[in-house]
């Protein structure tokens, strides 16, 4: 199941979508920067984005949940499921208090551009916003399409990206533009972090799904075992990964997931255990989990190996680089934050 498609549902009853249609529901005050409010509903409505990532990544171990207890798991119970989670409330108000302190981050920025007399010319904005709606909408037509579908007018639009291009500038000219980090650090670094640069064994991997979500009870497995008997009997696996694969993001390659390390965010670890004992060469018999099924098809294999400090202190440097821009940035916006008068609620 696509998840993404359906998110829409959950937002309605979370209420952060339709926020136009129901500011009597939303808008309560949020927070206050100097002389200015932050309505409830502008946290929500920047915070959609993120909510909108929880659902998707929620949904399939939240229908997996329902599946294993023997509940309903179709869309309306999985989405329900969802909202009354603990990992659903605990993301949420992580989420809604990282979107709050972004806003009033942004919010004493923008005063602090005011405050120093700085001006923003109209050739450089209407630059700006011309990129922008390139980026955004590709042509015209489109942006004012979406816009009207979004309850927002060109002129919001147009002072949203002023708004966002101020930050950015404010931001960059408050950074040292002579940020050396020091070969010693590069090295304290790697020290440090062995585990970063190493490169685990890793797999050539084929895969073919049967997902049961796409089939009747009890068929993944009969067409897995087909599939498997296919293949015993001398079919290429991407020819037939072709033609019976679920996974829609290795179907038209035939099945190929490239090359893959043993580790979480690889593969699960049931397929793990499965896929790194194979041989090159090798297809494992038909996987049933949670209902569906897969079959693997190891290509090559490499072991694994640590990088040198060579190969990776580009990384590190830029890395580390990253981190210093960030502590700089904290500290500017902290010093704003003291000179300031802005409150949550």
């Amino acid at each position: 199941m696509k998840w993404s498609k359906w998110v829409g549902l959950l937002l309605v009853f979370t209420g952060t979508r339709n926020l136009h249609a129901e500011p009597a529901l939303l808008d309560g005050v949020a927070a206050i920067v100097n002389d200015t409010v932050v309505p409830l509903s502008e946290v929500r409505d920047a915070a959609r984005v993120p909510m909108q990532a929880l659902v998707a990544r929620l949904a399939p171990f939240i229908q997996n949940r329902l599946y294993r207890a023997g509940m309903p798991a179709d869309e309306s119970s999985v989405f329900l499921a969802i909202r009354e989670s603990k990992e659903y409330a605990e993301e949420e108000a992580k989420i809604m208090t990282a979107t709050l302190e972004g806003i009033i981050d942004r919010r004493l920025i923008l005063d602090e551009f005011r405050k120093k007399g700085y001006r923003l010319p109209d050739a450089l904005l209407d630059d700006v916003v011309r990129r922008a709606v390139r980026d955004d909408f590709r042509d015209r037509v489109t942006m004012v399409k979406t816009l009207r579908e979004k309850g927002q007018t060109y002129e919001q639009y147009r002072q949203e990206q002023k708004d966002r291009f101020i930050v950015y500038s404010m931001v960059q000219q408050n950074l040292r533009k002579d940020l050396i980090i020091s070969p010693k650090r590069i090295e304290a670094f790697y020290a440090a972090n062995p585990e970063r640069f190493k490169v685990l064994e890793r797999v050539k991997l084929r895969l073919l799904l049967v997902d049961r979500t796409k089939h009747a009870q009890g068929e993944p497995l009969k067409l897995a075992t087909t599939a498997a008997n296919r293949l015993k009997a001398g079919e290429d696996f991407g020819a037939v990964a072709k033609e019976m694969s679920d996974d829609s993001s290795s179907r038209a390659k035939g099945g190929d997931r490239g090359w893959v390390e043993n580790k979480d965010s690889d593969l699960r670890r049931e397929l793990r255990e499965v896929a790194f004992k194979l041989t090159p060469g090798q297809v494992s018999a038909p996987l049933e989990l949670d209902g569906s099924v897969f079959l693997l098809k190891v290509e090559e294999r490499k072991e694994g190996a640590q990088k040198t400090l060579v190969e990776v202190r580009e990384e590190i440097e830029q890395e580390l680089k990253k981190s210093e821009e960030e502590r700089l940035q904290k500290a500017w916006v902290a010093r704003l934050r003291k000179n300031a008068f802005w409150r949550r609620f």
